[in-house]
């Protein structure tokens, strides 16, 4: 991250971020400067905006680093799940190809998404839920077309 003098400037920084500007987990890094800035620069510290924007770079890293250990550790706890088939097995019966594999890819998308985020009986629930919509919307179309083309080919004495 750096030298230890950039760690301990890092450290006194959280601790009068911690001290002074009341912390909440909630509260962004950005807040947290604008807020802390006449506390960090007030009477007698000696301080300046350079000594502020080297701690917030030093901050961002650390905060870079742990975001990338969190996506690591995620990976490794997070297990493997098959996207259901069922998409596949019904979606070629009532659109194109084209539209078919559009679809899919983003349906195999979202489950992924929402199997990390909510947990695996979430996202199969949405998945299904994505497929029941999909079938009723492109069976109404297929209903649709059905029905035109009846009524032209009565119309046409057919």
């Amino acid at each position: 991250m750096g030298s230890q003098s950039d760690k301990t400037t890092f450290s006194k920084y959280v601790d009068l971020l911690n001290a002074r500007s009341g912390y909440k987990r909630e509260t962004t890094g950005a807040h947290l400067l604008t807020k802390t800035r006449a506390n960090y620069f007030g009477a007698g510290t000696g301080k300046t905006e350079a000594d502020l924007t080297k701690t917030a770079e030093i901050a961002r890293e650390a905060l870079r680093s742990i975001e990338r250990e969190l996506a690591q550790a995620l990976a490794q706890i997070t297990p493997e799940v098959q996207v259901p088939r069922l998409g596949e097995i019904i979606l070629p019966y009532l659109c194109s190809p084209e539209v078919s594999e559009a679809l899919l890819g983003d349906l195999d998308e979202g489950f992924r998404r929402r199997t990390t985020k909510r947990g695996v009986a979430a996202a199969l629930w949405w998945y299904r839920w994505q497929i029941a919509r999909s079938v009723v919307k492109f069976a109404a179309n297929v209903l649709f077309r059905v029905v035109s083309i009846l009524e032209a080919l009565r119309k046409l004495g057919l």
